[in-house]
């Protein structure tokens, strides 16, 4: 169980995680969309990290596969990119769950 010092500690890392992510996925999209693979790589290198502290195996793998990436060709990268904000809208969904808050996801 627990304590409520604590779940309010999960719940602000949890909506920074939340907020933070939807950063990430917009920069990895403003990459794409200019074609920049080297600002690509590194906002999916610091998404995959934040994610991975907080348990998102789903996110870190799909921001892995985003670094995998050595072409920007379009089709391949919209569907990772989606990948992503998929794995990550189950991710926040889940952790907030668990601490009993709204499930609700930002638009990003």
């Amino acid at each position: 169980m627990i304590s409520l010092s604590s779940r309010d500690s999960a719940q602000r890392l949890v909506e920074s995680f939340a907020r933070n992510g939807g950063k990430y996925l917009n920069e990895i999209r403003e990459a794409a969309g200019s074609r920049d693979l080297e600002a690509l790589h590194k906002a999916a290198h610091a998404f995959k990290g934040m994610s991975l502290t907080l348990g998102g195996g789903d996110v870190g793998d799909a921001c892995q596969r985003l670094q995998a990436i050595t072409e920007i060709t379009t089709p391949e990268l919209s569907e990772q990119i989606d990948a992503l904000q998929a794995a990550f809208a189950q991710t926040v969904r889940a952790l907030r769950e668990y601490l009993g808050l709204q499930t609700e996801v930002a638009a990003t």
